[in-house]
């Protein structure tokens, strides 16, 4: 992107949509993305959710927790690619007091 920040080669359309709604720039995706890659162990292109809420997050993995996970339609129970991982940041990160109700009905209703 010509400005010096390391960003991963293609940004799918959770990337885009997180940088529209929530006005990121690029040093913003190229930070996460820096974070990813720290924590992508096996340099596979994801990371394990157990690794993402006690390594990024540091909390313990809960029902809670796998609840957003749902909301960001994560396609693996299990590990999340750079696309989720923005849409779980920006989600998590950005919740307010109506959203974190929401969150709470959305995840007791199960």
């Amino acid at each position: 992107m010509g400005l010096g920040y390391s960003v991963p080669p293609t940004a799918d359309d959770r990337i885009v949509k997180a940088m529209q709604t929530f006005n990121l720039k690029v040093k913003d995706v190229a930070v996460m993305w820096a974070m990813f890659k720290k924590h992508d162990k096996t340099r596979g292109g994801i990371i394990g959710i157990s690794s993402f809420y006690s390594d990024i997050l540091f909390v313990p993995r809960t029902i809670f927790c796998d609840g957003l996970f749902d909301l960001i339609e994560a396609a693996d129970s299990e590990a999340i690619d750079f696309g989720e991982f923005v849409a779980a940041v920006t989600t998590y990160c950005f919740f307010e007091i109506p959203e974190v109700l929401k969150f709470c009905f959305f995840v007791f209703d199960r």
